[in-house]
């Protein structure tokens, strides 16, 4: 009975103590570079919101519009004429 005890305690638990560390240090491993994913989504989601307010596309006056060589899909410029009015 006794050296089923000092089995355990020398050797068993020692052993067991080990692999529970590794799992907690590799959990907390884990759950830092799921932050770091978090930062980097939020960061690219951010920027992606910020592009799409300078997407707008307004008229400094009312009037009847005229395409002017304007393609679905085409990448405008900032002060390029896009479309004119009479």
């Amino acid at each position: 009975m006794w050296r089923r005890l000092d089995v355990v305690r020398k050797f068993t638990k020692p052993k067991r103590t080990e692999e529970l560390k590794g799992a907690i240090a590799a959990a907390k491993a884990e759950m830092q570079a799921r932050a770091e994913i978090v930062h980097l989504v939020k960061n690219r989601r951010d920027r992606a919101l910020d592009q799409l307010k300078l997407c707008s596309i307004r008229a400094p006056t009312s009037g009847t519009v005229f395409l002017n060589a304007l393609q679905p899909g085409s990448v405008d410029h900032i002060g390029q004429v896009l479309l004119f009015s009479e």
